[in-house]
């Protein structure tokens, strides 16, 4: 059983790195922050590449949708669990790879805890 919750978390990721790839170049800003106030390396290399503004995009989007089917308790563990996921993201600084690794983890940790709420 292991194995095929390893399995089906790659093949999840894997499916939601392409459909970030592949969707359509948005107008205007590719993250879900103002690069203006970009403060960090991590934030400076989401918005300086479209892709990992998708990304980031596509986690506050998945973030957003568990959000809302949890009760005020389970959002408050999804908080707190962001906030951790954000500490551990911005130790990748400005390495693209790294930032890829994380956001498709995040993205792919978002959609099994909702489809774990049903």
């Amino acid at each position: 059983m292991p194995q095929y919750r390893l399995l089906n978390g790659i093949v999840l990721a894997s499916l939601v790195l392409a459909l970030v790839a592949l969707a359509a170049p948005m107008p205007g800003q590719a993250q879900s922050f103002s690069c203006a106030s970009a403060g960090t390396s991590t934030e400076h290399a989401i918005c300086a590449n479209k892709f990992l503004g998708n990304l980031d995009l596509e986690m506050v989007a998945q973030y957003q949708r568990l959000r809302s089917v949890m009760n005020a308790t389970q959002r408050a563990g999804l908080q707190e669990d962001q906030r951790r996921w954000l500490r551990q993201r911005n130790r990748c600084g400005g390495a693209y790879g790294c930032l890829e690794v994380e956001y498709s983890n995040r993205i792919s940790a978002l959609i099994e805890w909702r489809a774990d709420l049903y």
